[in-house]
């Protein structure tokens, strides 16, 4: 198992490292990181998994968009 830096996982989404650490890992369905020592260490697999469920539109958003059709 590979394991990323919060810089990785910014790179990878093409934003702040910053943007990575103080609000992505607030989300719930965020996974959570691998504590050794005192590294905060995201499982690749995961966040890829997360990634791709992100971008799936969710049943909620596809209801209200096609509501007034």
């Amino acid at each position: 198992m590979k394991l990323l830096t919060a810089a990785e996982i910014a790179a990878m989404l093409r934003m702040n490292r910053r943007t990575v650490a103080e609000k992505l890992t607030k989300r719930p369905d965020f996974p959570r990181p691998y504590r050794p020592g005192k590294a905060y260490l995201w499982s690749e697999d995961e966040i890829r998994d997360w990634i791709e469920r992100s971008r799936q539109p969710s049943r909620a958003r596809t209801r209200s968009s096609t509501a007034g059709a």
